[in-house]
């Protein structure tokens, strides 16, 4: 743990750089002397519990939910089409956005319950996949007569994009398609 400890601070650039927290899966191996002395160096002991096998059912029903809400995501936007499947990324963001907000039958919804209050839906949620049109700033412009707006994709909220919405723009090939 010396060694580590040691090559850790090298990694970082700055030798007199300290180690504060000791973050593990409280395996077996963590105690004894090595916890010892995360204890002596005043280490925070943190430990995300040893494994468990019963929770890899909820593990596992959390990606079916997923899995399946996308689907649905794209059955909706695509009318059954497959064009959409490389947003995969973006849609899966956005699933869990839902199954996050969303209130459960015998319980609260998770945002709210992190929140410690209630957390109302946002009011500008749009359909996963429709088509919008985005603002396109005159930096961005390729000409003189290119219009204002393009056309793009809805695929969630950002608190980072101005208007808080994320828009894939859409690129069509020589044929036509998405």
């Amino acid at each position: 743990i010396k060694d580590f400890e040691s090559e850790l601070r090298m990694l970082s650039g700055d030798p007199d750089r300290k180690v504060i927290e000791f973050h593990h899966d409280d395996d077996q191996s963590f105690r004894g002397c090595i916890a010892e002395y995360a204890r002596e160096k005043g280490w925070i002991d943190t430990h995300t519990g040893g494994y468990n096998p019963n929770n890899n059912s909820f593990c596992e029903r959390r990606i079916g939910m997923l899995n399946q809400l996308f689907r649905i995501l794209l059955l909706c936007a695509t009318g059954g089409g497959t064009y959409y499947e490389q947003l995969w990324g973006r849609g899966l963001m956005y699933a869990n956005h839902i199954i996050n907000s969303m209130p459960w039958p015998d319980r609260e919804s998770l945002n709210s319950f992190l929140a410690g209050k209630e957390v109302p839906l946002p009011k500008d949620r749009h359909v996963f996949g429709a088509y919008c049109l985005y603002y396109v700033d005159s930096e961005q412009k390729s000409g003189k007569w290119q219009p204002n707006a393009e056309m793009g994709i809805w695929v969630g909220h950002s608190p980072d994009a101005k208007g808080g919405h994320l828009v894939c723009p859409i690129k069509w090939d020589s044929k036509g398609k998405v």
